[in-house]
């Protein structure tokens, strides 16, 4: 069968998820008792879902600006038999001090400029940069946020999200 561009971006779609999980398997392990963590920006609740799966936290939010988003991570988890919450939230709105925060951002330029594309800016970096502004004042003493995202080198070398790196 030959391949078309929706399959080839299926796989490519499959292969992004999987090095997402990847690294959270890696990273993270079981928090504290009582403990809440949240997917910002979960999509189809593909971390969320995990991390309820993984049983990382007692509580599991999947936050969304996007109803029809919510309503994929809600189908995804009634599916893999786990408990997700679902939050309209624009990143930490709505939500409560977290002890583990997720996010996998789109990170690219888009000139429609389409929510789940772009990642805003001249670099596709606005919203990675939000999640880490915003929400580290949105951490438990010992919380942690994993941002999982692409970032562009410019030719001078810099890693302009290092260097907008916060303390």
């Amino acid at each position: 069968m030959a391949a078309t561009p929706r399959r080839a971006a299926a796989r490519a779609g499959s292969s992004a998820r999987t090095r997402f999980l990847g690294v959270l398997q890696r990273a993270l392990g079981p928090l504290p008792e009582g403990a809440v963590a949240a997917d910002i920006g979960t999509g189809s609740g593909v971390g969320a879902v995990w991390m309820a799966h993984a049983g990382i936290a007692t509580h599991v939010l999947g936050g969304d600006v996007n109803p029809a988003a919510l309503r994929l991570c809600t189908v995804n988890a009634v599916l893999s038999d786990v408990r997700v919450e679902p939050v309209a939230s624009d990143m930490f709105e709505h939500l409560p001090l977290l002890d583990l925060a997720i996010c996998n951002p789109p990170y690219l330029v888009d000139d429609a400029g389409r929510a789940y594309r772009d990642g805003g800016g001249a670099l596709g970096l606005d919203l990675a940069l939000r999640f880490i502004h915003e929400g580290l004042p949105r951490l438990r003493s010992h919380g942690t946020l994993v941002l999982y995202t692409g970032v562009p080198i410019r030719a001078s070398g810099v890693d302009p999200l290092r260097a907008a790196r916060v303390g």
